[in-house]
């Protein structure tokens, strides 16, 4: 029996590691750290501590370190010589854990994540360290970063004292990235590809586990609605998008009171209910396990290029037909957006034609509703 610890930082990452707990690591002690990057996260680490699944959960209060530009603590040109000797006193700062793991799991390379994992393995060199997807920008843009901090290279003074302190560098250590579907990755970076088991809904254990954590018998939500409107997160990134033109222009084409519009969890504003939409109410339970709960694959869901449409069909093989509206959307994604909707398109969308539809103008936009609304 191995020694387990995974990270999670994202609801997404906590559905995929209890996934990871009730397949490969069934058999194993697993215990869980649950983050405030998420809305809701300290809840959810509340509901996880008396489940059978886990050994020990931690509620981790790292996201204004994962967002310091600096050194982990010390400041000054050669503060990192001072976090060097005091990581695990740093660490203790964040998370009090004196335990030795034969596995670590992680979706973010970020610095708490490396902190942790230097920690761990000065604590057992033999650590395992692995990386698992985090939906599926893992599959594009997770690369890059990697890439980045597997070849990072430091000169002079800093170079030669962590030659001298045979410093470890975290993301050098990565065994392998579990992924859903790893033939569908787009990057190569000497990181062994590791199949994932999709999500069964039929594996009441992991289901049940799921619904604890995330509070799913207090939902108030309900979608008897055809159409599903998934608003993605470009307000919250002052990214200039006209979903609500969109939305408008759907309603006036199926009808309004037959869309309903799920809000993403991470706009304060509702948008859409200020305009006379129907909206869901609990934005803390994410979409896969409503997914997971109901009998939605007769809906017809829309967004301009949300993972919460492509998840279901790669993560539990589901085919629920998705209407697409990327190259009708008019805005700015950035450099990363507009890898990960290609890549979306490319890998996704265009290989799969009978689940996804991507309509290139407002007039395909409106047979492709009037097809599938039949």
């Amino acid at each position: 029996m191995s020694r387990v610890l995974i990270v999670c930082n994202t609801v997404l990452q906590i559905i995929f590691a209890v996934n990871l707990r009730f397949t490969e690591f069934k058999d194993d002690e697993v215990d869980l750290i649950i983050s405030d990057h998420t809305n809701n996260a300290k809840v959810i680490a509340e509901n996880s501590r008396d489940l059978a699944a886990f050994s020990k959960v931690y509620y981790v209060k790292s996201n204004k370190l994962v967002r310091r530009t600096a050194a982990l603590e010390s400041n000054g040109k050669f503060g990192f010589i001072k976090d060097e000797f005091n990581k695990e006193k740093i660490l203790h700062q964040y998370i009090k854990i004196k335990k030795q793991y034969d596995v670590l799991l992680a979706a973010n390379p970020d610095k708490f994540t490396n902190l942790l994992c230097e920690c761990l393995l000065r604590r057992n060199p033999q650590l395992n360290y692995f990386m698992y997807e985090d939906g599926l920008s893992a599959y594009c843009v997770l690369g890059e970063t990697l890439k980045q901090q597997r070849h990072a290279r430091v000169s002079g003074f800093h170079h030669i004292f962590n030659c001298l302190i045979q410093k470890k560098y975290p993301s050098k250590y990565v065994k392998g990235l579990y992924l859903f579907e790893p033939e569908l990755c787009t990057w190569d970076d000497g990181i062994q590809m590791l199949r994932m088991e999709k999500i069964n809904r039929d594996n009441e254990e992991l289901l049940n586990t799921l619904n604890e954590m995330f509070g799913y018998k207090e939902l108030e939500d309900h979608y008897p609605e055809k159409y599903i409107f998934f608003e993605e997160s470009y307000s919250v990134e002052s990214t200039q998008v006209n979903d609500i033109a969109l939305v408008e222009h759907i309603a006036a084409v199926v009808g309004r009171e037959n869309i309903k519009v799920k809000i993403h969890p991470r706009n304060s504003k509702n948008r859409f209910k200020n305009l006379g939409f129907k909206t869901n109410i609990n934005t803390f339970i994410p979409w896969e396990l409503i997914m997971l709960n109901e009998k939605l694959e007769d809906k017809i869901m829309i967004s301009i290029a949300s993972g919460s449409m492509a998840n279901p069909y790669i993560i539990m093989g589901m085919k629920t037909k998705s209407v697409v509206l990327m190259k009708c959307a008019k805005g700015d994604f950035g450099r990363s957006g507009n890898i990960y909707n290609k890549f979306l398109y490319e890998e996704i969308y265009k290989k799969n034609p009978q689940v996804f539809f991507v309509p290139s103008d407002l007039n395909e936009l409106d047979e492709i509703l009037d097809k599938l609304g039949c």
